[in-house]
């Protein structure tokens, strides 16, 4: 094939927006409609069981950008709470930006990027988007966003309007000079429902990091829609590990709490489903703009979400933390493919930890390259497009949750309250309290230990397992709501439980590794 007939490498688009969890066909409220999604999933497959693999947003945004696990990666919490991450995602890991121009695209960025605090806070004479690119390999980016009250009702607007800006200016100019590009562009919304506080409500203010907020006047906020968490009056102690109770104390302080009537949940849950309509809308003119363009056909487009929402279920909880629950940990994945049919559903098995090998997999790196993604834990979700219906990656999925900040909510609350007093904000959690997760999901089991920091195991045996770890194992077949605990009777399920561990250790021992908590702060003697 002669130069001129070589095809350029298709351009790939991954829009990324914040809290959105996967919903089932049976849980969208009659009338709700989010019609520029629906597109995306007409013209591509739908990974109906795609989960990421940690939560909240920083971890699991480093994991999608470098292929990785937090205990790899080490960016296990958000960086500015009491025993943070590292403020930035460490030099050390190559990303996916790097990556990709070592492939030979042009990788650009807007929006939420949520990896390094002095790009978020640039000092005097920083220059953002010099440093972006120096430190991470992405391009033209515009600075960070805030997250905070209403950020993505007053931010996703100008996001898209930057991405738009870029696909007419660079973009155009790159595909004409015969180089491929890369643009992610990540939303803030539906997040504005981690703040959401309306009218009338007896709210304890706490000292949260943000003001609550009601909806906006705008019209797209005006629909109330029917829906009823899953089990939100479900008791946090019976047979639920002490971490979930313990995230709820720490998650009111930290945004304040309510004592949630159903009503004010279909409130809740409205503004959360009216935000996603509005997300819904920018995505609608990022496909109208490559529509406009006439380069649908050589562009691969992702969408997909960093973590979900726990919107009232299991017994109250909201936003992301110590949990495996499918509001929490399932999220929407669709890939749009030039060369292959839309409009059909994938049912095997991936995650965020697959999203580096997919993107670079549809690049022409040079083999020396395309060698060091295979050594990366994740799979190429490419291949499946071919025949989505049938197609596997992977056995099960591991999931590794090691943030600190919701073990529990007295160091959370000297950490506030010293920070609004100017004070020193150190505040050192409890170690012994069992709140870091590894969990596997075989497509129908899903088993989880959590541990304490201070406790990090690989059990073996049921006496050790119960020594260091409260369990969870949900049969999602047969309990799709997930309200049965099997692992709190252990003598009843004891043959389960120690097969999905043995699943649980192979998982570790061949996508991380020594699990130690290596990345954590540390003592002389150990984690803090």
């Amino acid at each position: 094939m002669s130069h001129a007939e070589k095809r350029l490498p298709y351009n790939i688009l991954l829009i990324t927006c914040d809290q959105l969890r996967y919903f089932r066909d049976d849980e969208w409220p009659e009338g709700f409609t989010l019609p520029n999604i629906a597109r995306l999933k007409e013209m591509g497959t739908s990974f109906d069981k795609h989960y990421i693999c940690s939560s909240v947003c920083t971890p699991s945004r480093a994991s999608m950008y470098t292929g990785l696990h937090t205990p790899v990666h080490g960016v296990f919490d958000v960086s500015m709470m009491p025993v943070g991450s590292p403020d930035r995602l460490p030099p050390r890991h190559k990303t996916l930006g790097r990556r990709l121009k070592e492939a030979g695209y042009h990788a650009a960025y807007k929006g939420k990027w949520h990896l390094d605090q002095e790009l978020a806070h640039p000092p005097q004479g920083f220059d953002v988007a010099r440093e972006m690119k120096a430190r991470y390999g992405f391009e033209d980016y515009d600075g960070e966003v805030s997250s905070r009250m209403l950020g993505g009702y007053y931010q996703d607007e100008g996001i898209a309007a930057s991405a738009i800006a870029w696909l007419r200016r660079q973009g155009r100019g790159l595909n004409n000079g015969e180089k491929p590009w890369f643009l992610a562009v990540n939303f803030v919304n539906p997040h504005d429902i981690m703040f959401y506080g309306h009218a009338g409500q007896e709210k304890n203010p706490g000292n949260r990091l943000s003001i609550p907020h009601g909806e906006p006047e705008h019209e797209v906020y005006q629909p109330q829609w029917s829906i009823t968490p899953n089990h939100w009056q479900q008791s946090l102690t019976l047979d639920r590990p002490a971490a979930h109770l313990a995230f709820r104390d720490a998650n009111d302080f930290f945004i304040g709490s309510v004592d949630y009537t159903l009503d004010d949940w279909r409130r809740y849950n409205s503004f959360y489903l009216n935000s996603t309509r509005l997300l819904d809308r920018q995505i609608g003119r990022l496909i109208r703009e490559l529509e406009e363009q006439r380069i649908m056909d050589k562009t691969v487009i992702l969408f997909t979400s960093d973590h979900g929402e726990l919107a009232g279920a299991h017994g109250g909880m909201k936003g992301k933390g110590p949990v495996i629950y499918e509001e929490a940990i399932h999220v929407p994945m669709v890939m749009v493919h030039p060369d292959y049919r839309g409009g059909r559903r994938c049912p095997a098995l991936t995650g965020h930890i697959d999203l580096v090998p997919t993107i670079l997999g549809n690049t022409d790196m040079a083999p020396e390259l395309r060698a060091q993604i295979k050594a990366l834990p994740g799979h190429d979700m490419t291949p499946l497009l071919a025949n989505p219906e049938t197609g596997k990656l992977r056995d099960a999925l591991l999931f590794a949750f090691d943030m600190l900040t919701f073990l529990d909510s007295n160091p959370l609350q000297t950490f506030l309250m010293n920070r609004k007093r100017g004070a020193s904000t150190a505040a050192t959690p409890n170690m012994d309290r069992r709140g870091l997760i590894r969990m596997a999901f075989d497509g129908r089991y899903k088993f989880a230990r959590y541990f304490a920091p201070s406790r990090y195991n690989t059990p073996e045996t049921m006496e050790a397992l119960l020594a260091h770890n409260d369990l969870e194992l949900y049969d999602l077949e047969e309990d799709i709501q997930e309200t049965v605990n099997l692992g709190a009777d252990p003598a009843a399920n004891g043959e389960l439980i120690i097969g999905m561990n043995e699943k649980l250790n192979r998982l570790i021992e061949g996508e991380v590794g020594e699990d130690k908590g290596e990345m954590l702060p540390r003592r002389e003697n150990g984690p803090l």
